[in-house]
């Protein structure tokens, strides 16, 4: 890590939108993970009082807060690599915008709001999201360089905000929902590994900062569309499961949710295999309106299905 980063070749001191580029850095986007702690609340059918929305909200918060502070150590950790990298040597660490002493200072302020927050919510919330900050530090100094473990810790990462939105809501814990979890956000995780392999595709050479050879590709896209397509499965055993009969009126409709799902998932997988998925697979559901559509779809379906 170079200490001096403002005396980089890479230093533009004149960005023309600063809180644009702090969004960025704080990966404000990314907090749209943390919709997944409102799972529970929706499959438990908790949203139905002002208290109930104001848990999900606190607890979007803090998490949210948290991994804005966890982006900037990988930042200050991967700043050589980053430095190399076509789109992220743009960020402000990488390009020398900032020094490491500013993004520590906001770090540590960020990490001890969302813990006081988290704290003040539910103590067991709060031990929840230092397991989260562990396993990220392991992520950041370790699983990053190794090679499909990089993929199970994030799919964890994912699955950690689930049993969040379990722990806030004090809702049971579902086998059916940390299966689908896990196994769709596997997916996206190799999604994600598989495009920065394919940036950096030098045969049989090893990746920069990764574990992964270009060579890999076909591995990770085979494991990225079997595990998409398990977490269909698991939805479509879910729809026909006692919960969801005993839950809603016309469970039926469930099979609905499961084929947006199955569609959603393959042409995301065509769209990456083809070159034309953003790095972030999460930057892509964002922007992309067959996304929002499927999104939409999936709700009438599950309206239809009549929750009790």
């Amino acid at each position: 890590m170079d200490p001096s980063p403002e005396l980089s070749p890479h230093a533009d001191h004149g960005s023309r939108n600063p809180w644009r580029d702090w969004a960025k850095t704080l990966r404000l986007h990314q907090w749209a993970k943390n919709l997944l702690i409102g799972v529970p609340f929706l499959a438990d059918h908790q949203f139905r009082t002002w208290h109930q929305i104001g848990l999900f909200v606190t607890a979007f918060v803090a998490m949210g807060l948290v991994a804005s502070a966890t982006y900037l150590w990988n930042d200050l950790l991967d700043v050589d690599f980053d430095r190399k990298h076509p789109t992220k040597s743009k960020r402000l660490i990488a390009s020398g915008k900032i020094p490491p002493a500013h993004a520590k200072a906001v770090s540590a302020f960020l990490m001890i709001a969302g813990f006081a927050v988290a704290f003040w919510l539910n103590p067991l919330f709060a031990l929840l999201l230092g397991g989260y900050v562990t396993l990220t530090l392991a992520y950041s100094f370790y699983f990053k360089r190794m090679p499909l473990a990089d993929i199970f810790a994030l799919s964890f990462l994912y699955l950690s905000r689930v049993v969040a939105g379990v722990v806030v809501a004090e809702t049971k814990v579902s086998f059916w929902l940390f299966s689908f979890t896990f196994l769709l956000f596997f997916s996206l995780a190799a999604v994600k590994r598989f495009v920065e392999v394919r940036q950096g595709e030098r045969g049989a050479a090893l990746i920069p900062g990764r574990g992964y050879r270009g060579d890999d590709l076909e591995l990770l896209s085979e494991l990225g569309i079997s595990s998409g397509v398990a977490s269909v499965v698991v939805l479509g055993l879910y729809s026909n499961s006692d919960q969801v009969i005993a839950l809603y009126r016309h469970p039926g409709w469930f099979w609905g949710v499961c084929v947006v799902a199955f569609y959603w998932i393959s042409r995301t997988w065509l769209l990456t295999r083809r070159g034309h998925m953003h790095d972030d697979p999460v930057v892509f559901a964002l922007k992309d309106r067959v996304t929002w559509l499927l999104g939409v779809i999936a709700l009438i379906c599950i309206l239809l299905a009549s929750p009790l």
